[in-house]
């Protein structure tokens, strides 16, 4: 199971906000994440927790651009995934060399994302969402959240495939506390063996969730969720996962190494 490690270039992101707001800090995380056996790292200029209200264009440009030039350049043996749902901004990433681009909408939100994608022959993650991020954990619904989440990720990327993605660059994400209860979290992460009945890569986005927060006797802040975070990657790695996407890369590095020596 692959590692994607977490940089949020933004002020106000759930977990680590305000945490790389210049190229040094960006810089040191990226040296973390490589010598921690990193295989992805994921920048984004928009946070996208519950009730975060968009920002502009040229703003997420000017979070995102940059950095992401900045990192290519220091040729690492390290993709860059660059979090965004517009079709804008990933243009000018993948015009940079990007790898791959995380939608949080599945390419919903802008119907001119999977042009981008398609011409570049980028790697692509669809993720599941309910909603937007200003009003998904407003009373979020299913009948069977399961396979409602199956049937949105199935379509999305069979559109994806029809419309010039190649079926191997293609990773699936359930979209853990987008748009669902602490009961859709568990059910969705009890059944994530599922999810390779569709045939696509599964990328697993549970880092410091509050959905974590609630498996515990006490209340904890994002950052003191890293051990519940360590303990669902081994679970994930058990039932298949291709890669989880977490912010404290070296406590998720060592736990699955040791984890992988003892059960060979």
């Amino acid at each position: 199971m692959k590692i994607m490690g977490i940089v949020n270039l933004t002020p106000d992101s759930f977990s680590d906000g305000g945490d790389f707001k210049n190229f040094d800090t960006a810089y040191g995380k990226l040296d973390e994440f490589v010598k921690n056996g990193c295989s992805y790292i994921d920048i984004g200029g928009e946070s996208t927790k519950p009730g975060a209200s968009p920002v502009s264009l040229e703003e997420e440009q000017s979070r995102v651009v940059g950095v992401a030039k900045s990192i290519l350049s220091r040729e690492l043996d390290i993709k860059l995934s660059v979090d965004t749902y517009k079709s804008k901004v990933a243009e000018k990433v993948l015009q940079l060399g990007a790898h791959m681009i995380n939608d949080i909408s599945a390419l919903t939100f802008d119907n001119q994302m999977i042009d981008v994608v398609s011409q570049y022959d980028c790697e692509l993650a669809l993720m599941h969402i309910k909603g937007t991020p200003r009003d998904m954990q407003k009373n979020p619904s299913y009948t069977n959240v399961v396979d409602e989440v199956m049937s949105f990720l199935e379509e999305r990327a069979n559109f994806a495939v029809k419309n010039g993605v190649s079926e191997d660059k293609i990773w699936i994400d359930p979209g853990f506390g987008f748009g669902k209860t602490y009961e859709h979290n568990l059910a969705l992460v009890q059944n994530i063996a599922k999810f390779k009945e569709l045939g696509f890569k599964i990328l697993a986005g549970i880092s410091r969730k509050s959905f974590l927060n609630q498996t515990l006797p006490y209340d904890s802040v994002a950052s003191q969720r890293d051990a519940s975070t360590v303990a669902t990657s081994l679970y994930f790695f058990d039932q298949g996962v291709d890669m989880v996407r977490v912010h404290n890369v070296e406590d998720n590095f060592q736990a699955l190494s040791t984890y992988k020596k003892i059960v060979g």
